[in-house]
């Protein structure tokens, strides 16, 4: 049985303006899978994206979903989709509840079922409170929350939020992961993709992560394995940033590979594992105050831009 939700071959989207947004992207997705796909600003995500879910017709290539040409007859499986787009408009005079509804209907839902579906996101997505509130009356925050209501109504196998936390403050970021993880939690079997600029969330989130710069995927792979295909560095050690020069001076003395950045006060240090018995015993006649670590995915983000910038 195949196993595949979404096959993308030598996908070329070419603007215009002549912008090549995307550049020959090949890729597989399994049924299941939670993707995170991540690049700065004008990387092609987005683009790939709507190309994916049919609203943009590509230059060149094949994208299938569960083995259906996309591209040349989207209607097939657009019921198996959700979106959550990056910028979207709703309706200010339209209540929550009204929204979720009239949504699952445009899907095709009986009233029925959208009635029974609505009121099941609702639950889902701790919008009950709010479900007579006009979208005017909404935090934004919560704009995004039905956002995602709108694009779970119809029970898709397969849901795409484009920069789904764009915009939001730190606790209504923490909100919505919190609530994604309950929608994975009540249906492990979707297939989830998120694009994202916020790499220490998907962190807890995703089980594959595909980098993307100037339209090209420059690195795919497990979430965990992509740390040791492209760090050198695969330890990270924080303590006070008074001891900056002595220690490094004594680090570059000894002979050890590190990189080093200044965060919030402290000084990080990135190397090696193998290294980590020589340097304790030096940090250690500085300062107690130490903090051992993985590194996280934005400076696995950060590396894989400086591996590709080195290479050309």
């Amino acid at each position: 049985m195949n196993n595949e939700m979404i096959t993308v071959e030598d996908l070329v989207k070419i603007y215009s303006n002549g912008i090549h947004a995307n550049d020959h992207i090949n890729l597989k997705v399994k049924k299941g899978e939670i993707i995170g796909i991540i690049g700065p600003n004008g990387a092609g995500k987005t683009t790939l994206i709507k190309q994916i879910t049919g609203e943009l017709i590509p230059t060149s290539g094949k994208i299938f979903i569960m083995d259906n040409d996309i591209v040349k007859n989207p209607n097939p499986v657009k019921h198996l989709m959700g979106v959550s787009p990056q910028e979207g408009g709703l309706i200010n005079y339209l209540t929550v509840e009204e929204h979720i509804y009239y949504f699952a209907r445009l899907k095709g839902l009986s009233k029925e079922k959208s009635i029974k579906n609505t009121e099941k996101i609702l639950d889902l997505l701790n919008l009950k409170s709010h479900m007579k509130k006009r979208i005017n009356e909404l935090s934004g925050g919560l704009r995004r929350r039905v956002f995602v209501a709108m694009a779970l109504v119809n029970d898709p196998e397969l849901i795409f939020l484009d920069e789904p936390t764009t915009g939001l403050d730190p606790m209504a970021r923490i909100d919505f992961w919190n609530t994604l993880q309950k929608i994975i939690n009540e249906n492990p079997d979707r297939t989830i993709i998120i694009t994202t600029h916020y790499l220490e969330e998907l962190d807890k989130i995703s089980n594959r992560l595909i980098f993307i710069n100037k339209g090209k995927v420059v690195l795919d792979g497990d979430r965990l394995k992509v740390r040791d295909l492209i760090l050198d560095y695969d330890i990270k050690i924080s303590f006070p940033l008074k001891f900056k020069d002595a220690l490094t001076n004594v680090l570059i003395k000894e002979g050890i590979n590190f990189q080093t950045k200044e965060e919030r006060g402290s000084l990080i240090l990135l190397l090696l594992k193998k290294d980590i018995s020589k340097i304790m015993p030096i940090l250690l006649q500085y300062t107690n105050d130490i903090i051992i670590s993985s590194p996280t995915l934005d400076e696995v983000f950060m590396r894989v831009m400086e591996n590709e910038k080195n290479t050309k």
